[in-house]
């Protein structure tokens, strides 16, 4: 948790998106890793070289193709937190069940 906190205190003052993007790369979710890719550096990189000088047609590629990472990553983080606030609930459900006598 302390490298959580590092990384967020350091990307709090920086004005720079790739310095941003490596200080909190390592601390994403192995679910939003697949394969070990870093989706953060990946969709900052093809935004930035559509912004520099792409075609109109490469851009419209890359859009698609920033539409398919950014579907994935929102409906990975919305299943974790209600999968995540199931488990809560289960388990404080657990906690507070009367234990037989």
């Amino acid at each position: 948790m302390a490298d959580v906190v590092t990384a967020l205190d350091r990307v709090a003052t920086e004005t720079q998106a790739s310095k941003r993007i490596e200080a909190v790369k390592d601390i994403l979710p192995t679910a939003l890793r697949p394969n070990g890719m870093n989706p953060l550096g990946t969709i900052y990189q093809a935004v930035s070289q559509g912004l520099h000088g792409e075609t109109d047609e490469d851009c419209l590629d890359l859009a698609g193709q920033l539409r398919t990472a950014l579907d994935f990553l929102i409906v990975t983080i919305e299943e974790h937190k209600a999968t995540a606030e199931k488990y809560s609930a289960a388990i404080k459900g657990l906690q507070n069940a009367k234990k037989p006598t």
